[in-house]
């Protein structure tokens, strides 16, 4: 296999990818991509011979879109996360100047599985998709702070309506409802965010 920097516009979705993403996932992808774009380097878009994606559709599909923002969309969505907020005013501008470089640009670089039949490729697509594993959410509570792991994508259950304590506990707690409407996916993600910041119980739609 080998490695090499090409036009997003030359890259194809793979129309077979049996792979979805909601909304709001689809958004904390871009958003995790734009802060720390350092995995595009550690686990790149993976294309065949002609270009067409094996591995990678969704962070293609996020890659066009952020390609679509201003600087001041992709900073505004940047600030919104904590792990950014955290990084040195050097790791910032670093981060910055990658996608401006790459808002010139317009280029990525991408593995091509060029020794792969069309068999393998086929196997390759589903595999790259398959979750073999499950999380140990305890463990992740553990290590990580819940925004960290909204920030980066995972959603962690909530065992509160099957749990008896918590029945005893909100039984004669009133429920408040807010709903709040968003001008788009951007916003609505950043809104959900800072409300579970805030320690507020929020759900999307």
């Amino acid at each position: 296999m080998e490695t090499k920097e090409i036009k997003l516009s030359a890259i194809k979705p793979n129309p077979a990818n049996p792979r979805v993403m909601r909304d709001y996932k689809f958004h904390k992808l871009v958003k995790s991509l734009l802060v720390l774009p350092q995995m595009l380097a550690l686990r790149p878009i993976v294309v065949n011979q002609d270009n067409v994606v094996l591995g990678g559709n969704m962070r293609l599909k996020a890659l066009s879109h952020i390609l679509s923002l201003t600087e001041a969309n992709r900073l505004s969505i940047m600030r919104s996360s904590n792990d950014y907020n955290k990084k040195s005013e050097e790791e910032k501008v670093r981060i910055c100047e990658f996608w401006h470089k790459f808002s010139q640009s317009k280029a990525i670089s991408v593995c091509v599985a060029d020794s792969m039949n069309d068999n393998e490729q086929r196997e390759f697509v589903i595999k790259d998709n398959s979750a073999f594993g499950d999380w140990d959410f305890d463990e992740l509570a553990n290590q990580y702070d819940a925004t960290e792991l909204q920030d980066y994508g995972i959603d962690m259950p909530d065992y509160g309506d099957n749990d008896e304590a918590a029945y005893d506990a909100i039984d004669e707690k009133k429920e408040f409802i807010v709903e709040v409407s968003c001008n788009d996916g951007i916003e609505q993600n950043a809104i959900f965010d800072k409300l579970k910041a805030d320690g507020l119980k929020v759900k999307m739609k």
